[in-house]
Parts: structure tokens; C-alpha cells; sequence
């Protein structure tokens, strides 16, 4: 299930909805971030299209998801992905802001291979500025990215081995913006 961040009611009711059918099924549920499923959707878009890129799918490539946060502001998550061991990483924790100071942070990390995607992109085009990646000298290039039902599936069995499967009580939706969510 994807957990959040995202929508509070959306993410209530997906986490309810695995719970009640892990529950009914005596099954364990796999919560995903939902910010690393649409940079998985975005790796699984370079695979389709490593012409237009400056590296190779079996290369190792940071994606940082950038979603629509509402509020004028965007959800940020930064994934490596580990091309030898097929495995995503989290780089930085989740973080919500103005796309502004969310591009500032990201230019700053100068990272190599880097993929922005993500609704938040097209949202706030005009306040997240692809200059500040150029003026740091680091290539970017922009995929358009979901957080689909598929790169879910695509992570789970790499998930359901490494152990990230919970009992169906243990699943919580993933707020990044605590202080809206609490009231």
C-alpha cells in the first residue's frame, strides 16, 4: 500500500483498506513510501527511453520525487538506485516545502545522474527552477512520473525479502507535513 506522503484522508483510506483485507485474509502488508514509488516509476520510464538520457538503466541514478504538496508547496524524497544490487535507498529524509527552497536543497546535493519527477515539476514550473541545477554544473533531466499501482508491485518482492512486510495493525499513513495532519 502506498502509505504517503499524500492526500490525509486518501492515505487514511488506502491504509484502512489494506488493513481490513490483510486482516480478513490473515496476510501481512507491505507499505511503500509513496515518493519512492514514483521514483521507481521513473526508473522503470529511463529504462523505455535511454536514448534521451546521459546514462544507462543498468547504471546507478539518484531520482528525487517531487510531488504536488498543495498548500503551495512540494513533497521532496531523494532515491539512489543501486543498479548491482537492484535496490533503492533513501538519500535524505522526506521533506515538504516551497518549490523554491526545495530546488535550493536539491542543487545542493550535486548529485550524479540525477532524475527529477514528479507532479510537482509541471504544477510549480514557474517556482522550481531547473536553472540553479545548471548553475551548479549538475545535469538533470526530468521524467514524468506517478506513484502508479505498478512500481508498487515492481518493489514488493525486493521489499517482501528484505523483511518490510508488517502484520496489518502495524501500518500507519506517512504524514511529512505533522503539524496540518494533527489538527
Amino acid at each position: 500500500v502506498g502509505q504517503g506522503p499524500g492526500s490525509f484522508t486518501g492515505l487514511r483510506t488506502a491504509c484502512a483498506v489494506a488493513q481490513g483485507l490483510a486482516l480478513g485474509a490473515n496476510l501481512k502488508v507491505i507499505p511503500v513510501d509513496s515518493l519512492k514509488a514514483v521514483a521507481e516509476d521513473a526508473r522503470q520510464a529511463i529504462v523505455g527511453a535511454q536514448h534521451n538520457l546521459p546514462f544507462h538503466s543498468s547504471q546507478d541514478v539518484h531520482v528525487a520525487s517531487v510531488m504536488d504538496a498543495r498548500m503551495s508547496e512540494v513533497y521532496v524524497g531523494v532515491y539512489a538506485w543501486h543498479a548491482a544490487s537492484a535496490q533503492w535507498t533513501s538519500v535524505q529524509p522526506l521533506q515538504v516545502g516551497p518549490p523554491e527552497a526545495m530546488a535550493a536543497k536539491l542543487s545542493q546535493l550535486r548529485l550524479p545522474n540525477l532524475v527529477l519527477a514528479g507532479n510537482g515539476l509541471e504544477v510549480y514550473k514557474d517556482r522550481f527552477p531547473l536553472q540553479e541545477f545548471e548553475a551548479m554544473g549538475t545535469p538533470v533531466r526530468c521524467v514524468a512520473a506517478v506513484p502508479h499501482a505498478l512500481a508498487l508491485l515492481r518493489m514488493a518482492p525486493a521489499l517482501w525479502l528484505s523483511q518490510q512486510a508488517l502484520a496489518p495493525e502495524g501500518v500507519q499513513p506517512l504524514y511529512v507535513r505533522d503539524k496540518v495532519a494533527q489538527t
